[in-house]
């Protein structure tokens, strides 16, 4: 983008977008010094069209701060989708060092639990401390183990939505809400994902549940999931989409076929908060290969 003209402009945060005629043509944004934060100045950026590609937390929140969301309708913020989830990590009896080599590298799908999809992540032997709830003494324990340890993450398209609104600061304030259906979901993802850990050479498996304990087999494994609490978990999710639909209806959607606000011309949006629903895996590759398509639709106009 810079090689074609682009000025990327950093440690600016967009305060309001410019109409003209009842179509936006530009935004204002405050300028803050790099190092302390403070306000310096004000940027004024005028074009014939306005993209905003801030993610399924981050556009929302924006348009709710500039005070865009009550024009471009109530869907604004609403249909959150996260993907959550959960981990199941192996002890094995040779060292894996799973903070090595490709990240998410291998996955596995069960044909009787369709949208659940575990799959393999790298986290640094820290993170996987914290996951399992080790701190102090218990985590210099366990230091030795770290290298022994394989998993998986469990991740679910989920049923449950929320919402992204924005504090007077300018902050996200999100809400979710878990389906309970997605957490039978998670925990049966679970199992399955305990019997190919321990197929796969690990001697016991274990998970960050509270109170869930470390198992030689997945049928031990499976009645101590059984009657955890969705408050017992320590969930995860980084996939934020669905939250700025695209879809034919105002009163559902926020912008249109062509990822143009329904509510003001010349604005769209080209992130993952447009998708209409949870995706069934990772969101990066779509994410990116529907904003290539919007922006080659929208230069070949």
């Amino acid at each position: 983008a810079m090689a074609a003209g682009a000025i990327i402009q950093a440690d600016t945060r967009v305060v309001r977008f410019l109409e003209e005629g009842g179509r936006a043509v530009g935004l204002v944004g405050e300028v803050h010094h790099p190092d302390t934060r403070e306000p310096v100045g004000t940027l004024t950026v005028r074009a014939r069209h306005v993209f905003v590609c801030a993610g399924g937390i981050g556009t929302p929140k924006l348009l709710h701060h500039a005070g865009l969301a009550s024009r471009l309708g109530p869907a604004v913020g609403a249909g959150l989708h996260v993907h959550p989830g959960n981990a199941v990590l192996g002890i094995c009896e040779h060292p894996v060092k799973m903070w090595h080599g490709a990240t998410q590298g291998a996955y596995f799908e069960h044909p009787d639990l369709p949208g659940v999809l575990p799959h393999t992540f790298t986290a640094p032997p820290e993170t996987l401390m914290l996951m399992l709830g080790k701190v102090g003494h218990a985590a210099k324990a366990m230091l030795d183990e770290l290298a022994y340890l394989c998993g998986c993450v469990v991740m679910v398209s989920d049923k449950g939505e929320g919402t992204v609104g924005a504090t007077s600061t300018g902050r996200a304030d999100i809400s979710y809400h878990f389906a309970p259906n997605d957490l039978v979901r998670i925990k049966a993802g679970m199992v399955e994902t305990a019997r190919v850990l321990l197929a796969g050479g690990a001697s016991y498996v274990l998970a960050p549940v509270h109170g869930l304990g470390t198992h030689p087999t997945a049928e031990s494994f499976e009645l101590a999931l059984r009657d955890r609490r969705i408050h017992d978990f320590a969930f995860y999710a980084s996939h934020p989409m669905a939250s700025c639909r695209m879809g034919r209806d105002p009163s559902t959607a926020v912008v249109d076929a062509s990822a143009e606000a329904h509510g003001l011309k010349g604005l769209s949006i080209a992130d993952s908060s447009v998708f209409p629903t949870s995706l069934g895996v990772n969101p990066q590759l779509t994410t990116m290969a529907m904003a290539s398509a919007i922006a080659h639709d929208f230069a070949n106009r």
